[in-house]
């Protein structure tokens, strides 16, 4: 299996918005350029919840896809809100780390969050135009919502990893 590293992605976008003849770029450039943008964070979110139940050396087995294949764009939405809740459900209160979710991964849930909108629109949404202004900013965006997740410590992580990946009882 192919990783799908999230730096190309965001390379990706930043191509499809650079000028390469007179004017702006094509709406379908831009709008991938977007889409582009969440998907970096998502595979990267795919990639680090695969890491953690299998481990990064066993990427070309098939349960390693099988982990990886298994994260869903709405479950990745609801854990990242729950996160984000001024006050945790008992599922999340309990499995949170101790003193509760640190700023770091709070940022890195609302980023994922709005990609995840930006997305919607720039791949579902016909009644507007997106501009290159827009990429740009979704790119930045990707690119420090990473970063916020690599900035929390092992416990943030192993939390989110684990409401994201296990089903709640």
């Amino acid at each position: 299996m192919a990783v799908l590293d999230p730096d190309e992605l965001f390379e990706q976008a930043e191509f499809l918005v650079t000028p390469r003849r007179p004017g702006p770029p094509r709406q379908v450039d831009v709008r991938r350029a977007v889409s582009a943008s969440y998907y970096a964070v998502f595979h990267f979110v795919c990639t680090e919840a695969a890491n953690f139940v299998i481990g990064q050396r066993w990427q070309r087995e098939a349960r390693y896809a099988h982990v990886y294949r298994s994260v869903d764009h709405r479950e990745l939405r609801s854990s990242c809100a729950a996160i984000q809740a001024t006050r945790l459900d008992a599922a999340f209160d309990r499995l949170a780390p101790p003193g509760g979710y640190s700023p770091a991964m709070k940022q890195f849930a609302r980023g994922a969050i709005e990609l995840q909108a930006q997305r919607n629109t720039a791949d579902y949404d016909p009644s507007g135009l997106l501009r290159t202004k827009d990429a740009h900013l979704t790119v930045s965006l990707g690119r420090s919502t990473i970063s916020a997740f690599r900035d929390t410590d092992a416990d943030n992580r192993t939390a989110f990893l684990t409401v994201l990946l296990f089903k709640r009882r």
